[in-house]
């Protein structure tokens, strides 16, 4: 599986939320550098901010 995603396409929090349990998914099976993780970190940052999720990927792991 390989996982393309456009954060800016993203409208709505349960699409957020979709997004991130997908992501977990791949991740999961990723060999992923400190570097990549950062990244993808900030990405999800941003994305739980703009929808109000900050507290609920932070206590899923998505964010730290």
């Amino acid at each position: 599986m390989n996982i393309n995603i456009n954060m800016g396409e993203i409208e709505t929090a349960d699409a957020a939320r979709d997004t991130a349990i997908d992501w977990q998914h791949w991740m999961s099976e990723q060999n992923l550098s400190y570097g990549q993780m950062a990244a993808w970190e900030s990405d999800f940052e941003e994305l739980a901010e703009r929808f109000g999720l900050t507290e609920e990927f932070r206590e899923n792991g998505i964010i730290g």
